[in-house]
């Protein structure tokens, strides 16, 4: 016991380590706590538009902060309310936009309740988008990977990977995909495509690119956890 605390305390490396387990156990907190002060700030800035009952789309950009924010539930709740404004408002003329939808499935993903994110997903196919559908194509091949229909979740992997032929993360699901499959051409296809793309991506490239590719080396345990 005194070894230990002598090495915790009175070795360089010792305080680097308590330093390192500091920061794992209060970043959560810390991070909670700065949304927490987002959302006041965001709140008392939109007052007047969040005192009008029948306003979707404040709604939906404090449940966008709240799930950055790691606050799923209330993110969940103020999505919902949204999509309910926006379904009976003649402003939006009954055609709830794409991002209310994505938030709410965002939500719903992170609380790990995959049936019914699927379906909030399709909707959100279903609306019109400036940007693109990769981000939900994706999750909808997460939902069914976790539901266990690993066909269903290759075909939105490989929609996304053409989506976003960029997207590191699209190759790896696609990969995952394919290997709950039992489709070995289909993963050794999606991994050389991953390896084509990493080494054109440029350096500023916010695609994780050490973290993909750790994931693909170690394959056979993250394609079962990730």
């Amino acid at each position: 016991m005194s070894t230990l605390l002598w090495f915790l305390f009175g070795t360089f490396f010792g305080w680097w380590i308590l330093f390192l387990v500091a920061a794992a156990v209060l970043s959560p907190i810390a991070w909670r706590i700065r949304t927490w002060a987002r959302a006041r700030r965001f709140m008392a800035a939109q007052s007047a538009r969040m005192e009008n009952p029948q306003n979707a789309e404040v709604r939906r950009e404090l449940a966008q902060l709240y799930l950055e924010g790691w606050r799923y539930a209330k993110a969940e709740g103020l999505a919902r309310r949204a999509i309910e404004i926006a379904t009976s408002s003649p402003l939006y003329e009954g055609a709830v936009p794409y991002l209310f939808w994505r938030v709410l499935a965002e939500a719903l993903v992170r609380r790990r309740r995959w049936a019914e994110a699927a379906p909030v997903l399709d909707e959100a196919l279903k609306s019109k988008s400036e940007t693109g559908y990769f981000e939900v194509l994706l999750l909808l091949s997460r939902c069914h990977w976790k539901q266990g229909n690993a066909v269903k979740a290759l075909e939105w992997a490989q929609h996304a990977s053409r989506e976003n032929t960029s997207s590191l993360e699209a190759y790896f699901r696609r990969a995952q995909a394919a290997a709950k499959a039992g489709d070995a051409a289909e993963v050794d296809a999606a991994r050389a495509a991953f390896v084509r793309t990493k080494a054109v991506l440029p350096k500023f490239s916010r695609e994780r690119r050490i973290g993909w590719a750790l994931a693909f080396w170690m394959f056979p345990v993250t394609r079962r956890i990730l």
